[in-house]
């Protein structure tokens, strides 16, 4: 049978102990146990290596939608740097910022959004994105902020085009066969 080992932590402070004359005469130690909070900061590090790795693009928004934080996926994507972004509208990305604060915003706030958009990159170049956002709540089930996770989906975009223009040109060919064909 295979014991578990328990691992706590303490935090301790010592200090020698001297005599009227400077002589270290012994030494004082001050201990407190810190296993959870130790714990939690293990459990908050690899939230933030999580976020910050994950491919898909993060932002996190305070409740009027300025950006308090974006991932590095979010920065490769839309080519800003964090210090352009950090405190700026996530309107900065959209091509249509109107439909941003009034559907995005209302929707999320209301619970969440989930759907396609166009967004617009440092350099101009416009794309579409899927966009899943949500509200983010404190211990005490207030809102403190929100947060988007977008992908960008030019590729299936463009596999979706190819796909209908195959099928139009399919389309096309059988209608102008002749009916000698088909006897």
């Amino acid at each position: 049978m295979t014991k578990t080992v328990r691992k706590n932590w303490l935090l301790t402070f010592k200090l020698p102990m001297r005599d009227d004359h400077g002589k270290i005469i012994g030494l004082v130690g001050i201990g407190r146990e810190i296993t959870e909070q130790k714990r939690v900061m293990e459990t908050l590090t690899l939230l933030s290596h999580t976020v910050k790795s994950i491919q898909e693009s993060i932002s996190i928004t305070d409740l009027n939608n300025h950006l308090l934080f974006v991932n590095e996926a979010f920065l490769k994507t839309y080519g800003y740097s964090e210090q352009e972004l950090i405190g700026k509208s996530i309107g900065i990305v959209s091509t249509d910022p109107k439909v941003h604060e009034q559907t995005v915003l209302t929707e999320t706030i209301k619970g969440g959004w989930q759907g396609e958009l166009q967004n617009r990159k440092k350099d101009g170049t416009i794309f579409p994105i899927h966009l899943s956002t949500s509200v983010v709540y404190d211990e005490k089930e207030q809102p403190i902020g929100l947060v988007g996770v977008a992908t960008d989906i030019t590729e299936r975009k463009r596999a979706e085009e190819a796909l209908r223009e195959s099928q139009t040109l399919y389309h096309s060919f059988i209608e102008h066969l002749p009916a000698s064909v088909f006897s």
